[in-house]
This record gives C-alpha cells, sequence and structure tokens, in this order.
C-alpha cells in the first residue's frame, strides 16, 4: 500500500516542471523576437538614412536646396493658416452685430462688441465708428479708415511673397540640376572613348532627371498653398470694403437727412411734382 501511494504522489513535481520548462521556452522565443524586431527597426533606419545619402549624392546641391525651401514652404503654410485661424478671418458674426448697433445709433454698442474679437475688420469699423463720434469730417474719416485697412491686408499678406518665390524658383532649380546632370553625363560618356557603355548615359539622365521631378514635387504643393491663402485674403477683403461701405452710407444718410430737416428748400428741389410747369410743356398739354 505504501509504494501505491508513493508512485500516485510522484506525476504532480513532473508537471510542474515540465510548465516550467515550456513557459522558460515561450520567454526564449519572445525575447529572440523582440531582438529580431528591434534589428529590423534599426536596418530599416539604416537603409533609410543610406537611401537619403544617395538621394543627395545623386542629385547634388540641388536637392539639399530643394529640401530646403520646401521645409521653409511648410513653415509659412502652417504659420499664415495658425494666423489666419488666430485673427479670425472667417468669423464675421461680430462685425453683424455692430453693425445692426450702429444702424440703429447705437455706437457705445457696436465698439463695445468689436473689442470681444481680433478680426481685423473690427479695427477698421472701431476707427469708423470713432472718428463719427468725433464729428470728423467724412473725407478724412474715410481717408484714415483706408489707411488702417490697407495696414490690415497687408499684415494678413505677409510672407506670402517668399511662398510665391519658392513655388516660382522650384521648378527652376530641378531644370537647373537637370542641366547640369546632363552636362556630367555626356562629359563621362566622351571620357569613355571608344569603349561606350549605354550604362553611363542611362544612369546619368535618371540622375538628372531626378531633379526635375524634385523641383515639381516642392513647387505644386506650394502653388496650390498660395492660391488657397490668396483667395482667404481676397474673400476677406471683399468683407472688409463692403463693410466700410455700409458704414460710410449710413454716415452720409445721416448727414443728408439733417440738410433737409435744416434747409427745407433742399426737399422741394428733390420732388418734381412741385416745380411749375414751363412754356413748352403748356404747349404739350
Amino acid at each position: 500500500m505504501s509504494y501505491q501511494q508513493s508512485s500516485d504522489t510522484n506525476p504532480a513535481p513532473v508537471i510542474h516542471q515540465e510548465i516550467t520548462e515550456n513557459t522558460v521556452k515561450d520567454q526564449g522565443q519572445t525575447d529572440l523576437g523582440v531582438e529580431t524586431a528591434i534589428d529590423a527597426n534599426s536596418t530599416t533606419g539604416l537603409f533609410d538614412m543610406s537611401q537619403l545619402e544617395s538621394l543627395l549624392g545623386a542629385g547634388g546641391p540641388v536637392i539639399a536646396i530643394l529640401m530646403v525651401i520646401s521645409v521653409v514652404a511648410v513653415a509659412i503654410f502652417l504659420v499664415k493658416c495658425w494666423q489666419f485661424s488666430w485673427m479670425g478671418m472667417a468669423r464675421y458674426k461680430t462685425i453683424h452685430v455692430a453693425l445692426t448697433c450702429f444702424r440703429n445709433h447705437q455706437n457705445d454698442e457696436a465698439l463695445h462688441a468689436l473689442g470681444k474679437t481680433r478680426n481685423p475688420i473690427a479695427r477698421v469699423l472701431e476707427t469708423a465708428i470713432s472718428l463719427k463720434n468725433n464729428n470728423t469730417d467724412d473725407s478724412i474719416a474715410r481717408e484714415e479708415t483706408t489707411r488702417i485697412a490697407k495696414r490690415e491686408l497687408a499684415n494678413a499678406r505677409s510672407h506670402l511673397r517668399i511662398l510665391e518665390v519658392i513655388a516660382t524658383l522650384s521648378p527652376l532649380l530641378g531644370l537647373l540640376g537637370t542641366v547640369l546632370g546632363m552636362i556630367e553625363a555626356f562629359q563621362k560618356l566622351q571620357g569613355a572613348g571608344s569603349t561606350i557603355d549605354p550604362s553611363i548615359l542611362s544612369g546619368g539622365i535618371w540622375e538628372a532627371l531626378l531633379t526635375t521631378a524634385a523641383g515639381l514635387v516642392v513647387a505644386i504643393p506650394a502653388v496650390v498653398g498660395l492660391n488657397w491663402l490668396e483667395q482667404r485674403i481676397e474673400n476677406f477683403k471683399l468683407v472688409m470694403e463692403d463693410t466700410m461701405t455700409q458704414v460710410f452710407t449710413r454716415v452720409a444718410q445721416a448727414s443728408t437727412d439733417s440738410n433737409h430737416i435744416q434747409n427745407p428748400s433742399l426737399a422741394k428741389r428733390k420732388h418734381p411734382e412741385n416745380k411749375p410747369q414751363t412754356h413748352m410743356e403748356n404747349l404739350a398739354s
């Protein structure tokens, strides 16, 4: 009986030992897989760096210049997008509220509403309303408001000239790199003498065309981004002009009404029905 009991209690340690060995093997395989993945990632990184170095070597300094100006173009585009968003160039709700208050002769409420927005149109409208409160001459008020509007538009257009230069210059730089690469390829072909190897010419040609492709890759997004930014500024300019027209039209109407009240004779001139008939009109009747 003691022999049977000892034989029944022995399998538990054996099973535990087998589970431990399998766990160790699985951990070893996992560690090996992690190390392999790390090695693969490091190899991929080195491969990407080697590709970049070969690209720079094939394109020469033209590729390096195009890479630098592409970074500048992206930076300018992002800065302008942030600037437009910060100024609220597409948000006109406060402008409409201020115009409504101004039409209702609530100039203080209009100025208070304009002080809550960073939209450049608000600065123009504030100038016009403030000059109206000070009873400034209409021509002087127009000149001062126009000056503020031009300053705000110039601020919105800042750095766009650099983006325009990049969009124009990139294809020309790519073409320059292509011409230089073709010259180098034909020089190698001439140096080969009678033993002409077609691979020399074909290799030089694709390296030369590489700069043209890089120039177009930089120029096309720059042109698209520039036109998009200019379109937003043009829409903003139209809204600003419309706002200025509404303000000064209301001012001119108010001054005309006051003149009619002070000089009733002006009103009679506006109504031809009170004018007596002339001699020719009497003959026609």
